[in-house]
């Protein structure tokens, strides 16, 4: 439907009635420099700038977070090396190794990563020599020997077998996956708890003799 206007006497009625040359209700255009401007509302810019940099300042930083984080993940991991109330010493040391488990792969992982690592920045090595080149042990040996020869000595190996593993190897492997330091606390922790333990067993042997 189209928009109807009303008649010309209504639109005069309504014209005479609002009336002529009235002030603006609102500036549509504020009619100042904008250099004026600034400097008359430096004040308020000022402190709304400051206010922004305060919250920036009060607000914790990527590293900040982390160390946070890390801090709690600490506490809360020594919370768990404590012996809790009513606890015995078995379910302590599963709960210990339960805790410690995830840090050893971390640190397994890490360990193989560096090595890993080591082997792809070291320099390529000269070829293994040929068939020919290669000295074999009988090299020193003389051309001919008799069968009725006497051995004054028995042989002496000058190199391990291929597969033989180093003494004491495996056991240095495992002990240095944990650092020194939690090896240190967790020695420290395990000797409290086992005094604790003693103490308690003590007291009650003698509850009983008193009883």
């Amino acid at each position: 439907m189209a928009h109807k206007r009303p008649k010309r006497s209504v639109r005069e009625q309504e014209q005479k009635q609002r009336g002529f040359d009235h002030a603006p209700k609102t500036a549509e255009k504020d009619d100042a420099p904008r250099g004026a401007m600034r400097v008359l509302n430096a004040q308020s810019i000022r402190a709304e700038y400051k206010e922004k940099k305060r919250k920036r300042e009060e607000e914790p930083t990527g590293q900040e977070k982390t160390s946070k984080k890390r801090k709690t993940e600490a506490e809360k991991e020594k919370e768990e090396l404590k012996l809790r109330p009513g606890e015995r010493l078995e379910d302590f040391n599963r709960r210990v190794d339960r805790a410690l488990k995830p840090r050893i792969k971390a640190s397994k992982a890490s360990k193989a990563k560096a090595i890993i690592s080591e082997k792809e920045a070291a320099p390529e090595s000269a070829p293994p020599p040929t068939k020919k080149e290669r000295k074999t042990d009988f090299d020193s040996l003389p051309l001919s020997r008799r069968v009725n020869d006497i051995a004054q000595a028995p042989p002496s190996l000058t190199r391990l077998p291929q597969n033989a593993a180093k003494k004491g190897e495996g056991r240095e492997g495992k002990e240095g996956v944990l650092s020194l330091a939690t090896r240190a606390a967790l020695e420290e922790e395990r000797a409290r708890v086992v005094e604790r333990y003693r103490l308690l067993k003590e007291s009650k042997i003698k509850e009983k003799e008193m009883g």
